[in-house]
């Protein structure tokens, strides 16, 4: 979800709406509109999708957010196309093994 929903919010509020410009040339609105829309995304389909408690749903889906968006940011040498899902798949693993869950 980070990758196709959030790549997609960034790359359209960015062209558009972008002003303040960040590096690698994205902006700071296209980088938001990424962390928001991913994580809103995600925690939908992690509360739809598994048996997990709403504030649970939106914690993993805020880390999914910032961790795609981060990750997108920080994309010089990797196509991010492949180090955005790898990125949150990781970090949400590691947020799922200190929860106990994984």
């Amino acid at each position: 979800m980070s990758l196709a929903v959030g790549d997609t919010a960034a790359s359209l509020v960015g062209r558009r709406w972008g002003r303040t410009r960040l590096r690698n040339g994205r902006s700071l609105e296209g980088t938001a509109a990424f962390a928001l829309v991913a994580g809103t995304s995600s925690a939908l389909t992690l509360r739809l999708g598994y048996p997990m408690a709403w504030s649970q749903a939106l914690l993993m889906g805020a880390v999914a957010g910032v961790a795609g968006a981060l990750t997108e940011l920080s994309s010089e040498r990797l196509d991010d196309n492949f180090s955005i899902p790898v990125m949150v798949a990781a970090v949400l693993t590691v947020v799922l093994m200190i929860q106990g869950l994984a």
